[in-house]
């Protein structure tokens, strides 16, 4: 039957993404390394790309300034776009360096690209941040010792700053549960960290070549780790350096960002699937896995969808059987349970999860309104803070 056919692949297709989060999950279990210590010799150059960013960046600056590291080794630099000029006066009132932008079409690989052909200085490495974030004691330190031992690229630890919300509560779980399965659990079989677009840091001179190469309008870390990962480089994660990140709060929020990820995923998948491919027939693993993460289903779905299609199978007597499906959505469960931080397992991640069931239908539907998201630059809004009574504590 030609249903049953196509449900086989589709059950193939669910199946193995839910045995790669799983595998992914527990490997990262394995024995971690030593804390790396610190070290203070290599100068960064601290990269704040910041559109329309006035309610969060002044903070972030002041954050950034008093960092726990030698002033004369680090310099901040805010590549100001679409600024109030009341803002860009108190942040160089503050102390940073500020670069004044305007394109046409705002992207954050232009801005960072207007730094990089703007600053004559030399630095060891270049740290990217959002304009939100705010790196922890120590963060520059522990990123410095893996620049000394050779790291080229560097992702750090990206964390909740909020969980004000049941959104931002959901969306501070899959952060982690990235970290988790996408950085740490890759370092520990030898892969490469995923990048996240901010908490990023780079050997100088490499970024310096890298960057230009970068034209896109979302995804541009996408973008940046096949090129790296292309040209044989590591990129390494530092699992005890942590910068503080602003979640979701909204549900509109939330559906634009994750739409610009999605439609940047399926896009690079496009472009580098016939690299990818033939990379993998040369033994080059590591990005052979990076580019099969282009078609990866989205952690939000992936349970629902084989719920619904092991739900059909048991009504409408399908093969494969519901009992396949349901091994599958036990797996992916697992996997998920596996990959969530003890700290989350609170009455607050049972009201988080009443806001699944909307989440789900949201992610859906954003699967037909992909067409035209990776051309358009879609801004993800922070410093607009929600109060929700149930929910209303924060780190």
């Amino acid at each position: 039957m030609l249903l049953n056919f196509f449900l086989w692949i589709i059950y193939v297709y669910l199946t193995f993404w839910v045995a790669y989060f799983l595998f992914f999950a527990v490997v990262a279990h394995l024995r971690h390394s030593r804390p790396i210590g610190r070290s203070w010799s290599a100068s960064f150059l601290v990269l704040y790309p910041a559109y329309k960013e006035d309610r969060v960046i002044i903070e972030s600056v002041e954050n950034a300034l008093k960092h726990n590291y030698p002033n004369d080794m680090f310099d901040v630099l805010v590549i100001a776009d679409s600024l109030k000029s009341e803002t860009i006066e108190e942040l160089r009132q503050l102390g940073a360096e500020v670069l004044e932008v305007s394109f046409e079409r705002s992207t954050k690989s232009k801005s960072l690209n207007a730094a990089l052909g703007h600053v004559y200085k030399e630095y060891d490495a270049v740290v990217v941040l959002d304009a939100d974030n705010h790196m922890e004691p120590n963060f520059l330190s522990k990123m410095a010792t893996k620049y000394n031992r050779g790291g080229k690229a560097i992702q750090g630890h990206r964390t909740a700053k909020n969980t004000n919300t049941k959104l931002a509560y959901l969306d501070a779980v899959s952060e982690e549960v990235n970290n988790h399965i996408f950085r740490l659990g890759h370092r520990k079989v030898g892969l490469s960290s995923a990048l996240i677009g901010s908490g990023m840091v780079f050997d100088y001179t490499l970024f310096k070549d890298v960057m230009p190469q970068v034209e896109a309008v979302g995804g541009f870390d996408r973008e940046l780790e096949l090129r790296l990962i292309g040209q044989g480089i590591k990129i390494e994660y530092v699992h005890d350096a942590y910068i503080l990140d602003e979640k979701v709060q909204r549900q509109e929020v939330f559906h634009n960002q994750r739409r610009r990820w999605l439609a940047a995923q399926l896009h690079y998948f496009r472009r580098y699937a016939l690299s990818g491919l033939k990379a993998l027939f040369r033994g080059k693993l590591d990005y052979a896995n990076k580019v099969v993460q282009g078609i990866q289903v989205p952690r939000l779905l992936l349970p629902g969808l084989i719920a619904i299609f092991g739900a059909a199978a048991a009504i409408l007597s399908l093969s494969p059987s519901w009992i396949y499906w349901l091994a599958s959505f036990v797996g992916v469960v697992a996997a998920l349970m596996v990959a969530t931080p003890r700290r989350f397992y609170t009455k607050e991640l049972l009201k988080a999860t009443l806001e699944l069931p909307r989440t789900f239908v949201s992610m859906l539907g954003l699967l037909f309104k992909l067409r035209g998201a990776n051309k358009t630059f879609i801004h993800t809004e922070h410093g607009k803070v929600e109060k929700e009574e149930e929910a209303s504590h924060s780190h």
